[in-house]
């Protein structure tokens, strides 16, 4: 649920910039269709990715795009 609350925003964040100052707003809902991961899950290394392709709908569930994001794995120092 998070990742897919997350992936929300970076959506929007990135179409954002894109549109008009006179276009209007819609807010979607995006549904995980697939999800790849670049490594081992249970052991992930630097550099590892873990990629997921969506589909985006809107209010009235109706398919209105697709979209992606990728998160990369980054050094973690140890406490």
């Amino acid at each position: 649920m998070v990742r897919l609350v997350i992936l929300s925003v970076c959506v929007l964040v990135l179409v954002a910039p894109l549109a008009e100052a006179t276009s209007d707003r819609l807010q979607v809902t995006a549904k995980i269709v697939e999800t790849t991961f670049t490594g081992d899950f249970a052991h992930p290394q630097i550099g590892d990715q873990l990629i997921n392709t969506v589909e985006l709908f809107d209010k009235h569930e109706k398919e209105v795009g697709t979209g992606a994001g990728a998160c990369t794995h980054m050094r973690q120092d140890k406490l």
